[in-house]
């Protein structure tokens, strides 16, 4: 067994890093309060945990998947949080869509709090182009000790891997710019296709 990976919430696409990682011969365990979910996540072969402390018992990384500051706080220094099951090596990953800024101050107050947990912050998605389409890919950054404890649970559950070494944000900040472009070219389309429309053109 190559080891026990934990998440905490749980959506489509973390159902998908889920499998790869099962696939790869890990034991995979879940925290997640919506039934769907978790139904479909046990179909994959995964653990259910009926709290944050089980969800990080013995796991070699945590991946978070929780969009709200807060929120992640709670999950990782609330009272009855993820982070009293972690082992000390434990690597977290989080899939989450907060500022650079706020995975930057998580790390610092585990550090402060004598932790020796390990953060990376991870963007994932799944790729369009010819090549890699429906695959997911990993853009990660954080601290070269970190980046090398999560590599080999990061390239498990991606076809496609990128690590920067150094400060955390970097996944995020990535986000934040794809996301601008996206914004742009939807926009730029809505106006060709209106232009054409007006030009007499079937859209």
């Amino acid at each position: 067994m190559a080891g026990v990976i934990g998440f905490v919430g749980l959506d489509q696409l973390s159902l998908d890093m889920a499998a790869s990682l099962l696939r790869a011969g890990y034991k995979v365990q879940a925290f997640e309060v919506q039934n769907l979910l978790m139904n479909e996540f046990l179909k994959l072969g995964g653990t259910e945990c009926f709290s944050l402390r089980e969800a990080g018992k013995g796991v070699a990384a945590l991946i978070v998947l929780i969009s709200h500051v807060d929120q992640i706080n709670d999950i990782i220094f609330g009272h009855d949080s993820a982070l009293k099951g972690l082992q000390k090596d434990t690597v977290i990953i989080l899939h989450s869509t907060v500022l650079p800024s706020h995975i930057q101050n998580l790390e610092k107050n585990l550090r402060e709090d004598g932790l020796t947990t390990s953060v990376v912050d991870a963007y994932v998605f799944k790729a369009t182009s010819e090549l890699l389409n429906g695959k997911i890919m990993v853009i990660s950054s954080g601290r070269s000790d970190a980046i090398s404890k999560a590599y080999p649970f990061l390239s498990a559950m991606s076809e496609k891997l990128y690590t920067f070494e150094g400060e955390t944000g970097a996944g995020s900040k990535t986000k934040l710019v794809t996301e601008l472009l996206e914004g742009i070219h939807l926009i730029a389309a809505v106006e060709a296709i209106s232009l054409g429309v007006k030009a007499g053109i079937h859209p």
